[in-house]
């Protein structure tokens, strides 16, 4: 049976020199599974958060401008990778098919989301996302997670000091939505990737 993952890389982790050697040691590790990356926002995302105290910023937009810069750092990271990013958008429209691009096993692959939620975010079977800070590419990347009934992989540039979700979120580790949507994934892992 083939094992999907959905691998997060931190968004903090691209301010790093030695992300990317130990990006492709971590991968190494699932070579027979159908790997799918996310990439989370980084800085330009914290620079978002600012510009939206600083000029009255509406939440949907700040969230849909976070979306577009950790599709962009995806798109990047697969570039230097040397692997496909995929865009929902220029998928076929037949559902098992479409999907099944995704998950061929043996390979590495780069998603982005944007495109998925701008086509798909009606439909009534998919988990919701509250639009708001309480989201980050935490969440969005467990609700991949969900879809594609994957394993969970969060990269990070800090261990996690507990496996509890609840603790995780109130000391920001990972977003204050993780715990709720997390809870329908089988397998979630804490990564220090750079230790």
């Amino acid at each position: 049976m083939n094992t999907v993952n959905v691998i997060k890389l931190g968004g903090s982790l691209l301010t790093n020199d030695n992300y990317l050697p130990q990006l492709q040691a971590y991968l190494e590790q699932f070579t027979e599974d159908s790997n799918l990356l996310i990439c989370g926002g980084g800085p330009e995302v914290e620079r978002i958060r600012q510009n939206q105290l600083q000029y009255n910023l509406r939440d949907q937009e700040c969230h849909y401008n976070s979306i577009q810069v950790m599709d962009r750092n995806t798109r990047l990271i697969c570039e230097e990778l040397g692997v496909t990013c995929h865009c929902n958008e220029q998928e076929q429209s037949n559902e098992e098919n479409q999907w099944a691009a995704f998950i061929r096993p043996g390979t590495t692959q780069g998603l982005e989301v944007l495109p998925f939620f701008n086509l798909h975010e009606s439909e009534v079977d998919h988990p919701r996302l509250p639009i708001s800070w309480c989201v980050t590419s935490d969440s969005i990347a467990a609700y991949f997670a969900i879809k594609f009934k994957a394993d969970l992989h969060l990269l990070k540039s800090t261990y996690a000091p507990t496996q509890e979700l609840e603790t995780l979120a109130r000391t920001g580790y990972v977003d204050r939505h993780f715990p709720f949507i997390s809870s329908d994934i089988n397998s979630v892992r804490f990564v220090d990737l750079l230790h």
